[in-house]
């Protein structure tokens, strides 16, 4: 686990596509996580950009996966009923400078507002 400068650490971890045309809402099924956004045009996989931080905003602790480091592993999508998408995601990511981080068993819920 990488090491911040404060006793509170704050843990981000973002899950996106990118395309020119409307992002429709993923049906369930697994998709892989894949580095950058250019690599998630065709909406099949999702790239994963995770950073931590102390809670000062100014200062950044490290950032994996995303477009700065490697990222491979599966999120799925369990259900996507009243707009409201739940699914679990397991993954390693690097930062830039080769960093590993390992997330296994991980769990979410975003309702419509958040994608």
């Amino acid at each position: 686990m990488p090491k911040v400068s404060s006793t509170v650490t704050i843990w981000n971890i973002y899950f996106e596509q990118n395309s020119s045309k409307s992002i429709a809402l993923p049906k369930p099924g697994e998709y892989p996580i894949v580095q950058g956004l250019a690599n998630t045009n065709d909406q099949t996989s999702f790239n994963a950009s995770i950073s931590v931080r102390t809670d000062a905003i100014s200062e950044i602790g490290a950032t994996f996966g995303g477009n700065v480091g490697a990222v491979n592993g599966t999120l799925k999508i369990v259900s996507n009923i009243n707009d409201i998408i739940k699914g679990t995601f397991s993954f390693e990511a690097y930062s830039s400078n080769g960093q590993k981080l390992r997330v296994t068993n991980g769990q979410f819920v975003a309702p419509k507002d958040l994608w």
